[in-house]
């Protein structure tokens, strides 16, 4: 199930329909009991949807938690990435690449990063895991 939550989350978002990916990313935090991953997505969906404040905060409670538990680099570099913070995602993305987080496999392909394509760290970052770098359709706004 919480498969399918993130992946109806994420695709509302993508096409642009931000209140309808609430929902689903909402649920999934409840499904997943506040995993990591689940927070990021949610906290990735404020940032793009005008919320920053609602994305600070769950970045706040993931960097507090990751004093006491693993949150996989990954974690931080989507919601950064969200919040139009550039530096500080791909910071983590080149921690999450250094721990060999198996997400990492996604990087060439995730729109999360579109807003990295163009930047230097980002292109080496694909060039070192030997990914393609692939032009995605832009998001579609609404």
């Amino acid at each position: 199930m919480e498969g399918v939550l993130l992946f109806i989350g994420k695709a509302y978002e993508r096409t642009g329909k931000l209140r309808e990916a609430r929902a689903p990313l909402k649920k999934l935090t409840e499904v997943m009991h506040d995993k990591p991953p689940a927070v990021a997505a949610l906290a990735h969906l404020y940032a793009v949807s005008g919320e920053p404040d609602k994305a600070q905060d769950l970045l706040k409670q993931l960097l507090a938690r990751s004093r006491s538990e693993f949150v996989s680099p990954g974690c931080f570099a989507e919601i950064y990435c969200g919040l139009n913070r550039h530096a500080d995602a791909l910071d983590w993305l080149e921690r999450a690449y250094a721990a060999r987080m198996p997400e990492m496999i996604y990087l060439a392909v995730e729109v999360e990063y579109d807003p990295l394509r163009a930047e230097p760290r980002f292109k080496a970052l694909v060039s070192k895991l030997r990914l393609p770098v692939i032009k995605l359709p832009a998001r579609v706004e609404r």
